[in-house]
């Protein structure tokens, strides 16, 4: 890869999905009642500046979705507005839950690929993402309001860039720049989280992490001849997290505690690559 092409990857794949979710989240902010921006913003600034990202790709030739990869960002979208509804007040959790545990299937649906050749076969590869959206959206659920400080967005950019790193290296150039987009839309919320004085609500953002992050990580295990196992996990690395909460690492504050939280989330991603990159070698040998 060139530096004319790195430069245009890093444009279209990162710089544009972060400018966009940037506006997105500062001017719901602005323009919304307290309620609302608090429901919708995080989720639905990002949903939305992946979904702007894609469309203006160039490989992006119909806004029809024609492949099974190509339903990953309208999903996503549809996701945070859907997550938002679910926190209106008045909604109990069980019907919170409900509408994750209903939309995870139904987004698996349209993302598993119908392909005759499909090891494991279809129906177990459908049930398989989608009890993976519902399990990492649950388990990723109570850290932004446990964990100190307001990285929490950075350390889902950091995965979202590790997987499309990682597609992009592995499988292919095209799937890579997808995943960007994700990872690009994230910096965008994470800089206007900060740029807001007060602290945004992470939760509704992590449904549509789940379809979007772990959707390219799918595509990027399922599309090669032999399937990469590394990438399907490699969205998960962010409930490393739950170790800052264990007994007295909680008592670490301030830069202390972002620098854990930053390893935490690092480590795995690192061992992932390790681990893939090894396989690869290994196939290459063989």
């Amino acid at each position: 890869m060139n530096a004319q092409t790195a430069i245009e990857i890093g444009l279209r794949g990162g710089v544009i999905p972060a400018a966009a979710a940037l506006a997105l989240f500062l001017a719901m902010g602005w323009l919304w009642s307290s309620d609302v921006a608090r429901r919708y913003r995080p989720g639905l600034a990002f949903g939305l500046a992946v979904l702007v990202g894609y469309i203006l790709l160039p490989s992006t030739i119909t806004l029809v979705p024609a492949q099974f990869y190509d339903w990953i960002p309208y999903l996503g979208a549809l996701a945070a507005y859907v997550t938002g509804l679910t926190r209106a007040g008045g909604v109990l959790r069980g019907e919170r839950w409900t509408a994750v545990y209903l939309f995870a299937p139904v987004a698996a649906w349209l993302i598993v690929p119908r392909w005759p050749e499909l090891v494991p076969a279809w129906p177990a590869q459908w049930a398989g993402l989608a009890i993976g959206i519902v399990l990492l959206t649950a388990l990723l659920q109570p850290l932004p309001q446990r964990l100190p400080g307001r990285a929490f967005p950075m350390w889902l950019m950091l995965t979202a860039a590790a997987v499309s790193l990682l597609v992009m290296a592995e499988v292919s150039e095209t799937f890579g720049r997808l995943a960007l987009l994700a990872a690009g839309a994230l910096a965008g919320c994470g800089i206007g989280a900060l740029m807001m004085q007060e602290a945004a609500d992470w939760r509704g953002l992590l449904l549509p992490y789940a379809i979007v992050v772990g959707g390219y990580a799918y595509t990027g295990f399922v599309y090669p001849i032999e399937p990469l196992w590394p990438l399907l996990l490699a969205p998960a690395a962010p409930l490393a997290l739950w170790i800052c909460l264990w007994g007295p690492l909680t008592r670490v504050k301030g830069a202390r505690a972002i620098a854990l939280q930053g390893a935490c989330v690092a480590v795995p991603l690192v061992a992932l690559a390790a681990w893939l990159l090894a396989g690869t070698n290994d196939a290459d040998a063989w």
